[in-house]
């Protein structure tokens, strides 16, 4: 009798710190859980509150109507009819297809007054990327810091701190985060795919130049993955040889067929965020494209909230 009372209490011993056991592991991934989202989220609302003030809304970090306010801006603007489009969810966070489209009649005039940091705007159609471009004194600021200043685990699309906007020979390259979420440049990645390229062989990008907002369609020409041991982020060049030799390699480089031939009179832009095919470290995805200025604006830096 004492010993079957022996082996239920050492039964219940066992029971009971397998319980705790299994209870601290679903608090503690409850808590990681918990810790991710709230990550994502802050990026949802930080993106959201940028976006509004891009596209005219009120800044409260919904994003929910951003793309239907920008089309009748647009067509009241510039009278061209062409709207900037309806937004599925919110556009700038990754929940949906964004559905934006950049027209002349948009200017980085709020986004500069907010933050001067503010250098252009980025959208590739049917995508969720559709944000703003920043420009620090290093490439590090802006890894984990979101529009405002405030920590986001996603940080932000920057251009590299080494570009001159304007400048001679430039290649502006923009980096950013390749998020599990599918947001910031994610998305990039499908280049590889031929057939997608297909679909998306062209993007925009609208740039402050000096005192003018410059629209860009970007044409994509190359895309390719390889791992940082090869430097081919270089911003800028001595001389039109060494840039005409720098766009003929990266072309070389391309894992697909691409119908656009840049050339040493092109303004290049490249796009780069990390891939883990080649490396879970050291591994990185480019994507370079030719830029086609469209529209020239003059622009002011107007207060927040001003119309355009």
């Amino acid at each position: 009798m004492a010993k079957k009372k022996k082996r239920r209490s050492a039964g219940s011993l066992v029971l009971t710190l397998l319980i705790i056991v299994f209870s601290g592991v679903l608090i503690y991934s409850a808590v990681n859980l918990g810790q991710i989202w709230l990550k994502y989220h802050h990026n949802t609302v930080s993106q959201g509150r940028v976006s509004d003030l891009f596209y005219g809304q009120t800044g409260d970090g919904t994003g929910a109507t951003a793309g239907a306010t920008a089309g009748a801006t647009a067509e009241a603007v510039d009278g061209t009819g062409v709207s900037a489009g309806a937004v599925t969810g919110d556009a700038a966070t990754g929940t949906s297809l964004g559905q934006n489209t950049l027209t002349g009649a948009i200017s980085l005039g709020p986004l500069v007054s907010q933050n001067p940091d503010t250098v252009g705007w980025i959208n590739i159609p049917d995508t969720v990327v559709d944000y703003s471009v920043m420009q620090a004194e290093d490439n590090d600021y802006y890894l984990h810091r979101d529009f405002f200043g405030e920590y986001n685990f996603n940080g932000m699309i920057f251009m590299d701190y080494r570009n001159t906007i304007g400048g001679k020979w430039q290649n502006y390259i923009m980096y950013g985060h390749r998020m599990s979420d599918k947001t910031m440049f994610y998305i990039i990645g499908k280049y590889l795919e031929q057939d997608w390229y297909e679909d998306h062989k062209t993007f925009t990008v609208l740039m402050r130049v000096g005192d003018e907002d410059i629209l860009y369609d970007c044409k994509v020409f190359s895309a390719y993955r390889l791992t940082t041991s090869l430097d081919v982020w270089v911003p800028y060049f001595a001389d039109v040889n060494e840039y005409e030799k720098y766009i003929r390699e990266e072309t070389e480089r391309s894992m697909i067929q691409c119908d656009v031939t840049a050339s040493r009179d092109d303004q290049i832009l490249t796009l780069s965020t990390c891939d883990y095919e080649l490396s879970q470290t050291e591994g990185r995805l480019l994507v370079h494209a030719i830029m086609i200025p469209r529209v020239v604006t003059p622009v002011e830096a107007k207060p927040v909230g001003q119309p355009q």
